[in-house]
């Protein structure tokens, strides 16, 4: 019975000390974990921006200096592609674009939504319509006399006329 006694005792010492050893890697893993824990940024600010991200900042910062530029800067090349040389422009030019704007609409009463192409066209196909009917299709229709390839006057008036409305 002895040896019993002693080895339970044994045991008990065995159990008292796996139980600090395990209180122990209990703070040691409890220690690491609030050092991990520090060490994790908490901000973004606070990250390494090793892949170049722009801030919110430096975002408004680009936008503004390119308005800016476009805004005030001036090209030399003699065309109007900056916003100060358009708003100089219309400064200068105001009352040519207001006039440039009535001859166009005046323009647009005259020849209305066809354009002028097609407008000519049309007057052509129907002189061209107009001459075909008097195109002899028979040689038995055709006259003796030598001047067959001159105009009649209607179908001179016919040309005339299309020509006029185109």
């Amino acid at each position: 019975m002895e040896d019993k006694l002693i080895t339970y005792l044994h045991l008990q010492e065995l159990t008292e000390q796996t139980k600090e050893l395990i209180s122990q890697v209990a703070k040691a893993a409890a220690l690491a974990i609030k050092n991990v824990q520090n060490t994790v940024p908490k901000n973004v600010s606070e990250l390494n921006n090793d892949a170049e991200y722009q801030t919110d900042a430096e975002v408004k910062k680009l936008v503004d200096a390119a308005i800016n530029a476009f805004a005030t800067d001036m090209s030399d090349d003699g065309v109007v592609d900056t916003f100060k040389e358009l708003v100089d422009y219309v400064a200068e030019h105001g009352g040519e674009a207001a006039d440039l704007a009535k001859a166009i609409e005046d323009l647009s009463k005259l020849v209305g939504n066809t354009s002028v192409s097609d407008q000519i066209a049309e007057a052509l196909t129907r002189a061209v319509s107009g001459l075909e009917k008097k195109i002899p299709k028979k040689t038995s229709e055709l006259q003796n006399d030598s001047d067959f390839t001159a105009l009649s006057g209607e179908e001179y008036e016919l040309l005339n006329q299309a020509l006029a409305e185109a």
